[in-house]
């Protein structure tokens, strides 16, 4: 057989054993959710946003109290501001019209290279903010 249709009857292979192994499966249990249905407490999911409500207040005061002042956490301007112009927690690039990175990756860098704390309070801000985000938008149409 040629090499190029052993790759294809290959690559075939996998993904009928990725159907019958995961895909088949899972559409069982999914049309017996569908007819059996599942608990659903909007209480609890109130109480989960609240809860989690109270933890980015907690992490937006422990980064202020970490920069020694205020700034808006969901500025990348501002958190790129305190983090390299301030604290001077990172190398600037050397291109002034390039602003700093403020994204994942910068921040865990940072955190691993300088062992500062609010790297790390950033970003645990920014995941518990989107999951807020997310809730909020599919379960209380905000």
């Amino acid at each position: 057989m040629p090499k190029e249709k052993k790759n294809d009857f290959q690559k075939l292979c996998f993904y009928f054993q990725t159907f019958s192994d995961i895909e088949m499966p899972t559409l069982l249990v999914l049309a017996e959710m569908e007819m059996v249905g599942f608990s659903f407490d909007p209480d609890k999911l109130k109480k989960l946003k609240t809860d989690l409500d109270k933890l980015v207040l907690d992490l937006e005061k422990r980064a202020h109290t970490l920069a020694g002042r205020k700034f808006a956490l969901s500025s990348y301007a501002a958190v790129g501001k305190v983090l390299y112009s301030e604290l001077r927690l990172g190398k600037s690039t050397g291109n002034s019209k390039k602003k700093p990175s403020t994204s994942k990756e910068a921040l865990e860098t940072m955190e691993k290279e300088t062992k500062h704390p609010l790297p790390r309070v950033i970003l645990q801000w920014r995941k518990n903010k989107a999951v807020i985000n997310k809730v909020s938008i599919i379960f209380f149409g905000l």
